[in-house]
């Protein structure tokens, strides 16, 4: 993979977060925050973790089956049994020596770990886990991604919590966003994309025909309309020169969402979007696709049952 475009877009970034005054902006309290940012890395860690990850795969399999097994070839079709005993020698002692709780799936230990041992990982766990489950992986092994990568996400968030002398419960709750952060991409596929921009603060909403999801960089509002973005910075200044304070509305557009997630009816995934959301301790409200405005229209427009007619369906 080329990571060549890395280190210019982390030095924009960079450079954009030393201009920021924060102290024009003040939406969640230091608990939150502390919480935000510390998932954020942890989500930012793991995904990285889990490229790294197959990318370790895939080099350890191109040397087991093409230059090892090129030396072996008047041994043919021998290999094909050698290699994973190979491999299997060495996962084990590995693992018994250096992490025994790397062994197994991964995702029961990530729950054993949450539940007895409030969520604390060892950090060897995530490289013990790596080398184990690649080898094992790439050597011909019948196992999977997606329990190595939760472990391994989950452990990372375990560390930065555990660097950070949080409590157990934010422990808890940064191993299970490490273990999301891993594997999200894996579940929900590439064609899933998630942005979201500032859209009203306090009366001050943006003008909907000006919205660009580019400009959402170029501020420190995020928001997607550069004029009001220009007008908020003015308008929370003169909250502040109160000593007053002012809420804000985000929006958040889901697109390449594959049907059928969540459980059909209590369960479902509008239930528990609005209880991961209103468990921050700033938000309010949330609203999913029309929200209140749903109560203004007619079935026709909003969500009428499906019909046949002519011999189509019709809405």
């Amino acid at each position: 993979m080329n990571f060549s475009y890395l280190p210019k877009i982390i030095s924009r970034y960079w450079k954009q977060i030393l201009s920021f005054e924060f102290t024009r902006i003040r939406l969640l309290d230091a608990d939150s925050s502390v919480m935000l940012l510390t998932s954020l890395i942890v989500g930012i860690c793991s995904g990285v973790g889990a490229v790294l990850f197959r990318n370790l795969i895939d080099w350890l399999q191109n040397l087991a089956y093409q230059d090892i097994t090129g030396l072996m070839q008047e041994y043919y079709p021998l290999h094909l049994i050698l290699i994973p005993a190979i491999g299997g020698a060495i996962v084990g002692p590995l693992v018994y020596y250096f992490a025994r709780e790397a062994k197994g799936h991964g995702v029961p230990e990530v729950m054993e770990s949450l539940e007895l041992r409030g969520g604390k990982i060892r950090p060897r766990v995530v490289v013990v886990k790596s080398l184990a489950s690649s080898i094992c992986i790439a050597s011909g092994g019948s196992v999977g991604r997606e329990g190595p990568i939760a472990q391994i996400g989950s452990a990372l968030g375990s560390i930065v919590g555990q660097l950070l002398k949080l409590s157990d419960d934010r422990v808890r709750t940064l191993g299970a966003c490490g273990a999301a952060g891993g594997i999200a991409r894996k579940i929900l596929g590439r064609s899933v994309k998630i942005r979201g921009a500032m859209i009203q603060m306090g009366t001050e909403t943006i003008n909907r025909d000006r919205w660009s999801w580019s400009q959402r960089e170029k501020n420190p509002f995020w928001g997607p309309d550069p004029n009001a973005a220009s007008d908020w910075g003015k308008y929370l200044d003169g909250i502040r020169k109160l000593g007053s304070s002012v809420g804000a509305v985000i929006e958040i557009v889901a697109s390449g969402i594959p049907a059928g997630l969540g459980a059909p009816i209590y369960g479902k995934l509008d239930a528990d979007l609005s209880a991961a959301m209103m468990s921050i301790n700033a938000v309010k409200g949330v609203e999913i696709g029309a929200g209140f405005g749903a109560a203004t229209l007619s079935g026709e427009d909003n969500a009428d049952e499906m019909r046949m007619r002519n011999g189509e369906v019709e809405f």
